[in-house]
């Protein structure tokens, strides 16, 4: 038996091209600084555990003040190797998820923020799944916005497409 297991989820890189641009975008959806590395030092050994060479960034760790003790945003920008800017649609998309109340109010937000989002989905009742938006972070990784029915823990989805 293994003397170790997992947790919980710790925290997710977000690689950006420009740090304070996309730290506005995701202090606008309420998340709030946690730890500032804007200014570190990257140690020797960051080259080990990220299997590149001598890596320099800005990064910041963030988390929502409702979930205090979730899982985190590393919104990062690589000053070495250099984040490439993405090109969209050439390449499966980089998404981040969040779960959501009242998705039609998180709708009518993003808009009132000035967040281009894109249309409202509702899936058939049977998924368990209330409604979706998307939007795109300033780099273009798509961000997921879902709203679960009560009591569930994720989508019916296999359940409703086997009863199609």
């Amino acid at each position: 038996m293994a003397s170790w297991k997992l947790e919980s989820l710790y925290h997710t890189m977000v690689n950006v091209t420009d740090l304070d641009h996309s730290l506005q975008f995701y202090e606008s959806l309420g998340f709030q600084i946690l730890s500032d590395r804007r200014d570190v030092d990257w140690p020797d050994f960051a080259a080990d555990v990220y299997g590149v060479t001598s890596p320099k960034a800005r990064a910041v760790l963030m988390n929502h003040p409702d979930d205090p003790n979730g899982p985190l945003l590393d919104i990062i920008q690589w000053l070495r190797p250099k984040t490439p800017a993405p090109t969209p649609g050439e390449v499966p998309p980089r998404v981040i998820a969040f779960r959501v109340k009242n998705i039609r109010e998180c709708a009518a937000d993003l808009k009132r923020r000035g967040i281009e989002s894109f249309s409202f989905v509702q899936p058939p009742e049977a998924m368990g799944i209330l409604g979706v938006i998307c939007a795109r972070d300033p780099d273009g990784t798509l961000i997921e916005f879902v709203e679960i029915a009560p009591g569930l823990r994720v989508s019916s989805i296999r359940e409703a497409l086997s009863q199609a």
